[in-house]
């Protein structure tokens, strides 16, 4: 009943490494979000149980988070306060290029969570430009600057349904974030400004929740080296 069964070879496996990939000619999906590879098409499964008007496939439960900070702002003024800093010309065409670039890249988010300031929505508005379309924008406190990092990462831990999420905040708390997530809690990871950080996030790993997949930088090439993403850290 199963149409193929095949092993698919990726640059995101080591080259001894083979994925087993199972397509269900039921299964009428433009493109699988759950597959560790991003290939369209295939999804990894651990087993898949079918009948002809029903079907159980069980996944692996694995979040794709792409943690974003916001885009070039103007600076306060008197005139001006911080909660209402609004992208410049430059911040909001490098916040396109780099929504299209992280699209391109990887699934595409179903949930952005964005700070409630102005800076951030707008960067998240854009960003939600080229997410999926059926993305959900939240606005919420846990991402204002000065919020506590233990309670984003516990919000995170609760989104049990969320597979593909997309953060958008400030500093120096996203860098806190990304830091604890990777459990290097005695550094921290700044992120520049629009720059975006993608994490393979597993919930049910309370020592070391996520690992690192890529970082990208407005103006530069994706990295998938953590060393070079963030040279001072060890």
């Amino acid at each position: 009943m199963v149409e193929d069964i095949y092993y698919h070879k990726s640059r995101k496996f080591s080259s001894a490494a083979a994925v087993i990939c199972i397509r269900v000619p039921w299964v009428n999906s433009p493109e699988c979000y759950n597959c560790v590879n991003f290939s369209r098409g295939c999804c990894i499964v651990r087993e898949a149980l079918y009948t002809r008007h029903a079907i159980s496939i069980k996944r692996e439960v694995i979040m794709i988070l792409y943690v974003v900070r916001h885009a070039e702002a103007v600076e306060e003024s008197d005139a001006l306060q911080d909660e209402w800093r609004y992208l410049t010309e430059k911040g909001r065409s490098s916040a396109r290029k780099m929504s299209s670039l992280v699209a391109m890249t990887g699934p595409k988010p179903r949930l952005t969570i964005t700070s409630p300031l102005a800076r951030a929505v707008q960067t998240a508005e854009i960003f939600a430009e080229k997410a999926c379309r059926r993305n959900v924008i939240v606005a919420s406190p846990l991402l204002l600057p000065d919020a506590d990092v233990a309670d984003l990462a516990s919000y995170l831990k609760g989104c049990t349904d969320a597979k593909r999420v997309m953060l958008v905040g400030h500093e120096p708390q996203l860098g806190l974030l990304v830091a604890h997530l990777l459990a290097r809690e005695n550094s921290t990871t700044p992120l520049k400004k629009g720059a975006c950080v993608a994490l393979k996030y597993d919930r049910q790993n309370d020592e070391k929740p996520a690992s690192f997949l890529w970082y990208l930088v407005p103006g530069k090439s994706r990295t998938t080296s953590f060393k070079k993403a963030f040279p001072q850290q060890k």
